[in-house]
């Protein structure tokens, strides 16, 4: 008797069974680090929007000689206004935060700005929260103004 060499029906459910838990495992592999790009993307932006904030601000915070008239919150604007002419409004209907009524961050949650005075200088204490960005509470951002 001759020995048949060749696929068997066996064989191929066998060799289809493999290809199916490779290209199912390739697959689950694909969403998780597509998954994992967009968050990453997505607090890079959140986090980006804080920066730029942070670089305007704090370039008026260490300004000599440069005090805080006023913070207040109207008409669902909050702002901090400085005795150099700069003021900061959070626009809570547009998400946008703006310096003299230029646009410099949009797609904040909140901004909140507050000073008081602490050892003879201002202190200024700003929520901010972007996305899953936070700087609220014990975290949020604190200045106090070069006055000498």
């Amino acid at each position: 008797m001759k020995q048949e060499k060749g696929i068997t029906t066996t064989s191929v459910i066998i060799y289809v069974i493999a290809v199916l838990i490779v290209i199912s495992t390739l697959s689950t592999l694909s969403t998780y680090f597509n998954k994992e790009i967009k968050e990453g993307i997505k607090k890079q932006a959140n986090s980006s929007t804080y920066s730029t904030f942070a670089s305007y601000f704090v370039q008026d915070v260490q300004e000599k000689e440069n005090k805080v008239l006023k913070t207040d919150t109207e008409q669902n604007i909050n702002y901090i206004e400085f005795s150099n002419g700069n003021i900061y409004k959070y626009s809570q209907i547009e998400k946008a935060l703006y310096k003299n009524d230029v646009k410099i961050c949009e797609n904040i949650d909140n901004c909140s700005f507050s000073y008081k005075l602490d050892d003879n200088k201002q202190l200024i204490e700003v929520q901010f929260i972007s996305g899953e960005f936070k700087k609220i509470g014990n975290n949020s951002l604190k200045f106090y103004l070069n006055t000498y």
